[in-house]
């Protein structure tokens, strides 16, 4: 096989560019069947269909019954689906024909949201429902060898609930298992945090564990490669199936029968070879796994060992052994072995490439970026091989003995599974240890025990190493999503640096002397080491306090390195590396204008200048121009005649590091967004400024649970918000508190809460929110900030003045006295109603008529509608007077209020006021202009 022998160049390189290029098309073509597929049926058709069981799992107090090969009408449907149970008495490997309830899956609302529909999409499951009968079911030839492992799982699961702490057995479970559903929440947002979820998921780091570990056991007892390559292959594809074979297990499986492949043949195995075979495989299988994070972060490990990690490990030991040939020993014969300092810093540099290469992909994924990750990996890894040695073998040995001395495999799911959301929850199971002990013989568990004590100890060290890490200061840096051509400029920096000295080590090789042109070119950047650690804290300062310190960045970075852009030229003079072009597109395509004589659809940009409705591309924004960014770093390597100063190479690597840091958590360029997200029944508005000072108003729903948790906070990280600095709560009921609340709760960092003074005077649960949050405010440090009609909080760029309600009111009710705020941003003005009536409606357009506010109603841009487009509030006469070239809403499906009311929408109509609610559109972002011309861009079409 040519992939097995080390050539000059890799055909199989060759051969997965040749694919790539025709990917695109095999991809378009997949991505269409798979998109007419997941929206052919409505939320709750029911269908009858065939299809073969291939996996089963516990998640949300029921049972999911994975099919494949699924037939509908006697026809094939492209894909997979999910069947949503009582029960797993079904065995795998079984031929179904059931009905269904079709329960279709959901989109993203908001940017950083979960998308359940693309999550599905990339695993190739196009069709979900409940089951409402079991028509038949036959066994095919497989069910014997996919039920056993299924039981030999499920056995094992059940061992290590019994004989570990709820938490403990939980992420052995994940580790061993690939199943999380005895995995505590908390642990698993702990391990996210510390960044440590890689550990939680069956992925190439355990499948080389088990399976090396196997095959070098063989090898140790004097079996031959032959029988030892295929017995770990056999049990390494056993594994798989048995843990589920995520993409990023079938990945590691793949490249692992190709490493026992070239083992029996005595050929080398080249790992990016074996990377672009199991690339084309997993693509030719499911080419939408593209869009899979799993997919990613497994291949894009590989190749940042074979790209980074191991090329910075070369490099130093090159440098180790050229100062090595210098020394006393060297000349009295003696060879060069790695002492214990140069064996550490190789595992370092070995980590730091790997934590390099995927760092973008962290910060894509999760918004924020855990600064000890490294440090974590290399106490904690290490260990890793010893906690699934153990783990497996006390689990099977515990398994085997308790199915031989009575305990059925039938009995399995009953005593694992039989149980509710509580005891899952509380991590009992369905069982506790005296009824599993009545299966087992008590022998066999106090056996495991024993196995599994180093587990114990193990685990918790896990635990209190990632609790620690997120107790030392800075212990995650909140980076955002960043942007594609951010993630290039990385990889280009990346790249240049590593394989600039890998080059130089070719060339020394090759006896040739491009190295002494490469060294005296970057002689003299060592020279400035003091500036770059200058720089460096400069670099820490813009960390904490990114507007302030980014001119200062600029400045104190006028010695780049352009060695590593330039072989053959050093210059003083600074780089750009960075251009972001902030001019950005509407998804809104038509013009949307208060001259009344234009088309009122919703597709296009907005703008104040009447005449602009021959505008049809929708960009209405005036370009602000290219930006930007220089960014460099001194970096010192010392010229030596026989190669490069390990020391001063290990620098290097440092800065280059936090370069790399650098260009991903900071943002230096801000821009004034305001963005109503979809909150199901509420309210939540996020508004930021030039200066990124961040505001927030209200945000709270009636119908979706835990909003601060999976919505609010997601979205703020999705932005790189660290902080809010306002948040201003219109009033006290829980559709436009209770994500706050939620945040507050949480210990996320809220500058100010500004409420108005009449809180003060409510009554009954308004005023028990009230001092809920104002204990919440003094836990949190969080000042609060009452304001009254007439007060402005602004900042340079723009500024929300407070038109009511009056101190001391004269309406009575939580919604009567909402707040009310007009944002002005230039000649852009926005008007906030919270939830007041028409009778305060109506008192406003008083107070305008006897100039007692200031503002002009006709200068009003973008109307949120009051109480969620309820016809109590938004009066005709109201909208007359304001008449806003835009209005939006904030209401959730289905509510049982009929938000927003038919009377509204007519209201609106007969006014020619365009309009978008987050129902039908989801997020709804508006991107406002000095000039008063804005664009809008939504989460859904």
């Amino acid at each position: 096989m040519v992939i097995l022998r080390k050539l000059p160049y890799r055909p199989m390189i060759v051969i997965l560019a040749l694919f790539l290029l025709i990917f695109p098309f095999y991809y378009r073509w997949k991505y269409q069947v798979a998109d007419r597929a997941i929206h052919c049926f409505y939320d709750g058709e029911q269908v009858t269909l065939d299809g073969i069981l291939y996996k089963k799992e516990f998640k949300n107090n029921s049972y999911r019954l994975y099919l494949k090969n699924i037939y509908i009408s006697n026809s094939s449907f492209p894909g997979r689906g999910i069947l949503i149970c009582e029960s797993d008495d079904i065995p795998l490997g079984s031929k179904l024909h059931i009905s269904m309830k079709i329960k279709t899956f959901s989109k993203a609302k908001n940017e950083g949201s979960f998308d359940e529909e693309t999550y599905y999409l990339s695993q190739g499951i196009y069709l979900r429902g409940e089951l409402r009968s079991l028509i038949d079911a036959s066994s095919g030839w497989t069910s014997f060898f996919q039920e056993g492992l299924y039981v030999l799982r499920e056995e094992m699961k059940t061992l290590y609930v019994a004989t570990l702490p709820g938490e403990e057995a939980g992420i052995l479970t994940s580790m061993t298992l690939g199943d999380k559903t005895t995995l505590d929440e908390e642990v698993k947002q702990l391990f996210s945090d510390a960044g440590l979820s890689h550990i939680l998921a069956v992925s190439g780091l355990h499948i080389s564990i088990v399976g090396m570990g196997l095959f070098h056991l063989l090898r140790k007892k004097g079996c031959s490669f032959l029988l030892s390559g295929i017995v770990s292959g056999v049990f390494v594809i056993c594994y798989g199936y048995m843990t589920g074979l995520s993409v990023s297990t079938f990945r590691a499986v793949i490249m692992f029968l190709i490493l026992m492949s070239a083992q029996i043949l005595g050929k080398v195995y080249d790992m990016l070879s074996a990377w672009c075979v199991a690339v084309i495989v997993v693509l030719l299988v499911e080419p939408l796994s593209i869009y899979n994070s799993g997919f990613l972060f497994s291949f894009g490990a590989v190749l940042g060992i074979a790209l980074v990690a191991n090329p910075m490990v070369e490099i130093y030991e090159e440098a180790c052994k050229a100062r090595y040939k210098k020394t006393l020993r060297f000349r009295k014969g003696r060879g060069y072995k790695k002492d214990f300092k140069e064996s550490v810093i190789s595992s370092i540099l070995f980590a730091l490439g790997i934590q390099l290469f995927s760092l973008p992909l962290v910060a894509y994924f999760y918004y924020q970026v855990p600064l000890y990750v490294i440090g974590l990996n290399l106490l904690l890894i290490p260990l890793l091989s010893m906690v699934i040695g153990i783990g497996l073998v006390g689990g099977v040995i515990g398994s085997l003995a308790g199915i031989v001395m009575g305990t059925t495999a039938g009995s399995v799911p009953g005593i694992v599974m039989g149980t509710t959301v509580g005891s899952v929850s509380g991590g009992v199971m369905g069982t506790t240890a005296g009824s599993l002990m009545g299966c087992m013989n008590e022998y066999v568990l106090a056996i495991v025990k024993i196995l599994l004590f180093p587990c114990h100890l193990i685990l918790y060290l896990y635990e209190f190493a990632s609790d620690l890490s997120l107790n030392l200061p800075v212990a995650q840096i909140v980076s955002g999503r960043p942007s594609i051509i951010r993630i290039l400029l990385y990889y280009v920096i990346l790249f240049f640096f590593v394989w600039r000295f890998k080059w130089w080590l070719k060339s020394r090789e090759n006896g040739k002397r491009t190295d002494n042109i490469i060294i005296e070119q970057l002689q003299n950047i060592y020279d400035f080491m003091s500036k770059s650690i200058e720089m460096l804290s400069k670099s820490i300062g813009a960390l904490l306090n990114p507007i302030e310190a980014s001119s200062k960045l600029i400045e104190a970075s006028s010695k780049p390195i352009e060695a590593l852009l330039n072989p053959f030229e050093v210059s003083s003079k600074s780089i750009g590396l960075f251009r972001k072009n902030r001019e950005l597109s509407s998804n809104i395509d038509g013009s949307l204008s208060k001259n009344r004589g234009l088309s009122s659809n919703i597709d296009g940009s907005l703008s104040k200048n009447r005449g602009l409705s021959s505008n049809i591309d929708g960009s209405l924004s005036k370009n602000r121009g290219l930006l930007n960014i220089v960014f460099s770093i001194n970096t010192g390597l010392s010229s030596h005649n026989n190669g490069v100063s390990p020391r001063k190479y290990s620098l290097s690597c440092f800065f280059l590091g936090v370069l790399c840091f650098l260009i991903l958590t900071l943002h230096p360029f801000k821009k004034c967004e305001m963005d109503m997200l979809w909150v199901g029944q509420g309210d939540g508005i996020f508004i930021s400024s030039e200066e990124g000072v961040n505001f927030f108003i209200d945000g709270g729903s009636t119908s979706e649970k835990e909003l601060g948790t999976y919505v609010l906070e997601p979205f703020l990280l999705y932005h790189g918000v660290k902080r809010v600095d306002y948040w201003f709560l219109s009033h006290m009921d829980s559709d436009h508190i209770s994500g706050c609340l939620e945040l507050l709760e949480g210990k996320f960092p809220i500058s100010t809460v500004v409420v108005t003074d009449t809180l003060k005077e409510e009554e009954g649960d308004s005023y028990e929110h009230y001092q809920r949050l104002v204990e919440l405010c003094n836990e949190n440090n969080t000042e609060i900030l009452y304001v009254k009609r007439g007060d402005i909080v602004a900042t340079d760029s723009l500024q929300f003045l407070c038109l009511g309600p009056e101190s001391p009111s004269s309406f009575s009710g939580a919604n009567e006295n909402s707040m009310i705020l007009e944002l002005s941003y230039g000649e852009f003005n926005a008007l906030f109603t919270g939830d007041m009536g028409s009778e305060q409606e109506q008192w406003l357009l008083e107070q305008l008529d006897q100039s007692r506010i200031g503002i002009n109603p006709s200068e009003i841009e973008v109307l949120k509608l009051a109480h969620h487009g309820a016809k109590s509030s938004n009066s005709m006469e109201w909208l007359e007077r304001i008449s806003p070239m835009l209005s939006i809403i904030s209401a959730g499906e289905n509510n049982p209020y009929g938000h927003p009311h038919k009377e509204t929408i007519d209201r609106l109509k007969d006014n020619d006021i365009p309009y978008l609610c987050t129902i039908e559109y989801g997020e709804i972002t508006i991107l406002p202009q000095r000039d008063g011309s804005f664009e809008v861009k939504t989460m859904l079409e």
